[in-house]
């Protein structure tokens, strides 16, 4: 038998408390990292400073905590692919925010020491729409539903 122990983290959200009673409350359910996008008042990671992330890795590791992953909102999760021109992608507003996000989110991972970057893979069409079919169904089969 293995004497390995599993690590167990923790989507602070979830809790809906402010930061460091989240934090709080997460090590004392025992978990041994976290990860947010954002929490409530707290600015959002993709528009953290150095010196906001820095204060922010300060106080998880106060309470004995670890950052698992730096995720600055759900970049390209509500982004449909198929809207996107290849060629001119990288001039539409909306992928360079979501770009822009997953750069500073790098950016802070790379200057904490955080090994992982939270991004999605696009939206496939009719993902957030009609009532959310079975969306890779949907896809293959240009717009057919699995009842």
């Amino acid at each position: 038998m293995s004497d390995f122990q599993f690590k167990l983290g923790m989507y602070m959200p979830e809790l809906g408390l402010p930061f460091d009673d989240a934090l709080a409350l997460a090590k004392d359910i025992g978990a041994d990292s976290v990860w947010f996008t954002s929490m409530g008042d707290e600015t959002p990671v993709a528009e953290m400073s150095d010196a906001e992330a820095d204060r922010m890795a300060a106080r998880v590791g106060k309470h004995g905590l670890e950052l698992h992953v730096i995720a600055a909102g759900s970049p390209f999760k509500g982004l449909h692919l198929a809207d996107l021109d290849l060629d001119t992608m990288q001039d539409d507003p909306a992928f360079r925010k979501e770009f822009e996000a997953i750069v500073r989110s790098m950016q802070i991972a790379a200057r904490l020491g955080v090994k992982t970057v939270n991004a999605f893979t696009f939206a496939w069409p009719g993902e957030y729409s009609a009532g959310k079919p079975t969306w890779p169904m949907r896809w293959l089969t240009r717009g057919g539903i699995i009842a």
